[in-house]
């Protein structure tokens, strides 16, 4: 039963992945914020230093109908995701990033102001 679990959580995780690769809109006019104009620039000049945001390190959670999602990000480009395990991550625009070693896909995470979206409207909060 627990092997079951497991497999479900894998697959929900795969379609997520697959979901945010495809299904977001790069297109930020929702969310016209001063809060977002600082994040974007902020996060902007991060890709380009290789700076990563305060805001953004420690653990951060998503509940979703699947099941609940973590993700870790570190002082030094790594992070940890409760489906994929250990990674890498950087800022491309208002995305995060992630790759895991050994693994072909890429997961993305959109960034709106300090929000990190998971995908379907479901968002992340820090610990």
């Amino acid at each position: 039963m627990k092997k079951i679990g497991y497999i479900l959580i894998i697959a929900i995780a795969i379609v997520l992945a697959i979901y945010k690769c495809g299904g977001c809109s790069s297109n930020s006019s929702d969310y016209n914020s001063n809060e977002t104009e600082s994040t974007t620039s902020e996060l902007s000049s991060s890709s380009e230093t290789s700076e990563i945001p305060q805001w953004l390190i420690g653990d951060w959670d998503c509940s979703t109908p699947y099941g609940t999602m973590h993700v870790s990000f570190y002082n030094d480009g790594t992070c940890f995701d409760s489906n994929d395990g250990a990674g890498t991550f950087e800022f491309r625009g208002n995305d995060i990033v992630i790759r895991y070693p050994n693994q072909s896909v890429s997961t993305t995470i959109k960034v709106h102001g300090h929000s990190l979206e998971a995908g379907e409207g479901y968002y992340y909060s820090k610990r």
